[in-house]
């Protein structure tokens, strides 16, 4: 396990638990997304995606996207660079129709709290992006839990309240999405889910707090039942 204390580039994504759904307590319920799993570390004038064995992540486009993304000086994003989150689908996001911010609304983000040298990070992933082969499957990043915010880490905070702060740190856009959740009964989403191509759920402990690199008994997996 690599605790709160541990340089932040060492952070791991918490995993799933041994236990069953049922024994998860007051539980958000989310489609469980695939594609690979990824910390994304925001800075002003940097980011990383790190995968859960470690590794350095090269998606030019998805990171430029992050980073236009974070309204936060600092951010550590859990996610996922998913195939779901790139296809166009009822009841996957749930917030307003995402779009990508005119180019008045970056100009005018860059020039607050002396973020131009991430005006220029982003200028050069979008030159280096643009240069690359596409071979790789489309994906989108789909957030789905905050760590750290300008400095402060929300380890200890319970899942609810990141989740909540999540929502106010990433303006959404065709490449960055926020995962939707919902508190039980999850069965009016179930036929939707599996319409999209989910074929699993997530449960969380809504109270539970984070541990990078272990295993917490507060999340557990289940497959969607057929319909």
């Amino acid at each position: 396990m690599i605790g709160e204390r541990t340089d932040r580039r060492l952070w791991r994504p918490q995993t799933f638990g041994g236990r069953n759904i049922r024994q998860v307590n007051a539980p958000l319920i989310e489609p469980l997304w695939s594609g690979t799993r990824v910390l994304a570390h925001v800075s002003d004038d940097a980011l990383a995606l790190v995968d859960d064995a470690g590794a350095a992540v090269d998606r030019p486009d998805i990171e430029a996207a992050i980073l236009l993304a974070t309204q936060a000086d600092s951010a550590v994003f859990d996610g996922y660079l998913s195939p779901e989150a790139a296809r166009s689908g009822v009841g996957i996001y749930s917030g307003p129709e995402p779009r990508v911010p005119s180019p008045g609304e970056v100009a005018r983000q860059l020039l607050v709290g002396g973020r131009n040298r991430r005006g220029e990070l982003i200028d050069a992933l979008e030159a280096r992006a643009s240069t690359q082969l596409v071979t790789d499957e489309a994906v989108a990043f789909v957030a789905v839990d905050l760590l750290l915010l300008d400095g402060d880490s929300l380890l200890g905070i319970p899942l609810l309240e990141r989740k909540r702060l999540l929502d106010g740190v990433v303006a959404e856009s065709d490449l960055v999405r926020i995962g939707i959740h919902v508190s039980p009964p999850v069965d009016p989403w179930l036929g939707t889910w599996r319409n999209v191509g989910f074929r699993m759920l997530a449960y969380k402990e809504a109270n539970g707090r984070y541990h990078p690199g272990a295993p917490n008994d507060g999340w557990a997996t289940a497959q969607i039942p057929r319909g």
